[in-house]
């Protein structure tokens, strides 16, 4: 015994000679004769079976796999690596891997073989694991309060628990995992995965790439599974369920709209996507390019001049007449008509005569009605946001720059409603109308009411680009300077920081010659005298209103030959100030603000058709809901016919889900039948999409990606085991 060891380096010489001659016979020989051989080492740290395995010698591995082999670890890990689903499968089975608490040498610690097979992204090798027991870490989010992740905050190693998140929220976005049977809703699968992947990034910056990165390659599988689609039915099937989906059963495609909240971009900008939204975005209209131009005149005129009249005979009649309004494009060309009504109303409110020291309401009939018009107006978009964002639990308040717009419009307009009522009582119970400007206090709530106003009729202007964004040409230009608004508020921040330095400075040296004569102390120094004035003037020296000249510090006429006296030491550190002031903000951080703002511009219209497609998604989703059948004011009425209904039978309780806005719905809860089609077609489309896959393997070409946009999943392997 004692020589055979002797021998044992020499022999794993010759045992890796004959891995190389693949001599199966005289290995099984060698290592039923003295089976340590196994264990000897190359001066690479590599194992006879991982020796194998590197030279693919299957037979070998498979001899050995059924020996105990040494390093079990990075055994097992090197084959799930090598694709070699018969050796890990051996190995496994014996059971020796769960009984070693060995540390690997090539691999991490926090490594199992399930979390390694699905970021190899090997099919098989999955499949295999997943029916021999084998399970993945349960990855917990950043801003998990458990009280395991409490404990590690505090004791435990968090390089450890950061690389084992990381790995395995990698491992369950992986294509070959959530192409397994236990998976039966890949897609919807991904888009909560993306979702649950911008809260890591939000809570852990620091691997935010790492995060995104993860949440685009699961998305890819949703797209190539919508690439095998066949038919207009299947893919309306999947855009139709509803199953998970509750908060969003008010929408008619309630997958595109977990797709839009999850900002699935690439899956909503695929062609199959936009061809089927495009048609439910058409509805009636569909025939559009066939129809005479007599036909579409009437269809326009319709929902444009005469909408005040279609669109309440569409509410009284409950939909019966007037359905047009029940298609999505229809509404959008009411919506416009109605808002530039709105917009024409308030430019004659704004610029219709009238006594400019009136205080109070107007004292004119036609501004009384504009004004009554507005108000309803502006009430009925806020019934319309107030539904939409509590529908959305408003988790979405800033998922599209006009929501938050049209928040603080409405807080702008509410204001200047609260001033206007509290003016108008003021006027009733106390105070003369009709009293000279001069004599107005300047926290007159008219004074209050004008300027909120005027605010929020400039914000009104303002969101004529919620329209305009839909147009091809226009609508990337819009996102893209949308975009570029976070550049602007770094830029602001950056410059209150020097404007606030440089005041203090000028202030401190200014303000001894405050108690000057004044005849003799320069405007100019008054300025400086405060630090919110000097804040104030060093604003707009911005844009050249800073004469370092005039920053002279005059103390009057003192001396025997009553000439002026001042400080030239200060004069110049004045003068020093400006220029220093001049080239760090001109010079350095206003060509900053223009490379920033250039570079997120470019980025942006690389991205282009992208965010616009993103963005015309996120509008016509709005649209498809009941809660935009017709456009403001008229859909306070459509709320009061509908109410009263709504509450009978919500007090019936005939219907677990109910609209107040259509009495028509009952709830888009589909049958077991429509399930079962769904999942189904689900097996379906990952047959069609692993057996392109096993061909690609078996004919080792790469063949023509399939449709759309042209994504596979990255690098799937082991899809002929299926």
């Amino acid at each position: 015994m004692a020589r055979l060891l002797a021998s044992v380096p020499t022999l794993g010489t010759d045992m890796f000679y004959l891995v190389d001659q693949d001599s199966v016979q005289q290995i099984r020989t060698l290592i039923t004769s003295v089976p340590m051989v196994l264990e000897v080492e190359t001066f690479t740290n590599l194992t006879p079976i991982m020796y194998a395995m590197l030279k693919n010698k299957k037979k070998i591995v498979n001899i050995m796999a059924g020996r105990s082999p040494s390093r079990f670890r990075d055994s097992v890990l090197l084959g799930i690596y090598m694709g070699d689903v018969s050796a890990v499968s051996t190995i496994i089975r014996s059971g020796v891997f769960e009984k070693t608490h060995e540390t690997a040498l090539f691999y991490g610690n926090y490594l199992t073989p399930l979390m390694y097979a699905c970021n190899c992204n090997h099919y098989g090798m999955v499949k295999m694991l997943i029916q021999l027991r084998q399970s993945l870490p349960v990855p917990h989010f950043p801003d998990c309060t458990c009280k395991l992740c409490a404990k590690r905050l505090l004791h435990g190693d968090a390089l450890h628990w950061i690389l084992t998140r990381l790995g395995a929220c990698s491992a369950i976005c992986s294509h070959a995992y959530l192409l397994q049977d236990g998976v039966l809703d890949p897609i919807r699968r991904a888009f909560k995965l993306a979702k649950s992947l911008e809260i890591c990034k939000s809570n852990d910056p620091i691997n935010a790439d790492l995060y995104e990165k993860m949440a685009q390659h699961a998305g890819r599988l949703a797209i190539a599974l919508l690439n095998c689609c066949e038919s207009d039915n299947e893919v309306s099937l999947i855009f139709k369920q509803t199953d998970g989906l509750s908060c969003d059963v008010y929408a008619d495609l309630p997958c595109i709209r977990l797709a839009v909240d999850t900002k699935q971009k690439e899956f909503l900008s695929d062609p199959i996507c936009l061809k089927i939204m495009k048609k439910h975005w058409m509805g009636g209209w569909n025939d559009w390019n066939n129809v005479t131009k007599g036909t579409k005149a009437y269809r326009i005129l319709y929902h444009t001049l005469l909408y005040p009249f279609t669109s309440v005979l569409y509410v009284l009649s409950n939909g019966d007449l007037g359905s047009s309004y029940d298609y999505p494009v229809a509404r959008f060309v009411s919506f416009v008509t109605s808002y530039l009504m709105f917009l024409l109303c308030l430019l004659v409110f704004t610029q219709h005569q009238e006594v400019r020291n009136l205080r109070g309401p107007p004292d004119t009939t036609i501004k009384t009605l504009l004004l009554y018009y507005i108000w309803s107006y502006i009430a009925g978009m806020c019934v319309v946001l107030w539904t939409d964002m509590n529908r959305r639990r408003w988790r979405n308040l800033f998922g599209a720059w006009w929501r938050w717009f049209d928040f603080v419009q409405m807080m702008a307009y509410g204001l200047a409603y609260w001033a206007f009522h509290l003016s108008e009582a003021l006027m009733e119970f106390h105070e003369e109308p009709y009293v000279h400007r001069v004599h107005w206090d300047s926290r007159h709530p008219t004074l209050v009411f004008e300027i909120l106003f005027t605010c929020a009729a400039i914000m009104s202007s303002w969101r004529l680009f919620y329209f305009l964004q839909l147009q091809r040409t226009l609508g990337p230009l819009v996102i893209s300077v949308g975009r570029c608004a976070k550049d602007v508020v770094n830029f602001l921040a950056l410059f209150v920081v020097v404007a606030f330095s440089f005041a203090l400075g000028m202030c401190y040296i200014m303000e001894h010659y405050a108690t000057g004569e004044q005849n003799y102390v320069s405007t100019l120094i008054l300025i400086l005298f405060s630090m919110l004035r000097a804040m104030k003037y060093l604003y707009w020296a911005w844009y050249g209103y800073l004469d370092p000249e005039r920053l002279e510090e005059i103390l009057g006429k003192h001396n025997e030959h009553n000439e002026i006296t001042m400080h030239l030491s200060l004069h110049s550190l004045g003068e020093l100030f400006c220029a220093t002031y001049y080239i760090v903000l001109v010079v350095s951080l206003l060509n900053v603000m223009i490379s920033m703002m250039a570079s997120s511009a470019g980025t942006i219209l690389k991205r282009r058709h992208l965010e616009w497609n993103y963005v015309r998604c996120q509008v016509w989703c709005e649209f498809s809901e009941d809660i935009r059948a017709v456009p403001p004011p008229i859909c306070l009425l459509q709320l009061a016919v509908n109410t009263p209904t709504w509450f009978c039978r919500r007090l019936c309780g005939s219907y677990r889900r109910l609209s107040m806005w259509d009495v028509r719905f009952t709830g888009r809860d589909y049958t077991t039948c429509d399930r079962k089609k769904y999942l189904n077609l689900m097996k379906e489309l990952k047959r069609r999409l692993m057996s392109r896959f096993a061909l690609d393997e078996a004919s080792k070409m790469n063949l023509p990606a399939i449709g759309g946009v042209g994504l596979h999943p990255l690098n799937l392997r082991g899809s002929s085991i299926a």
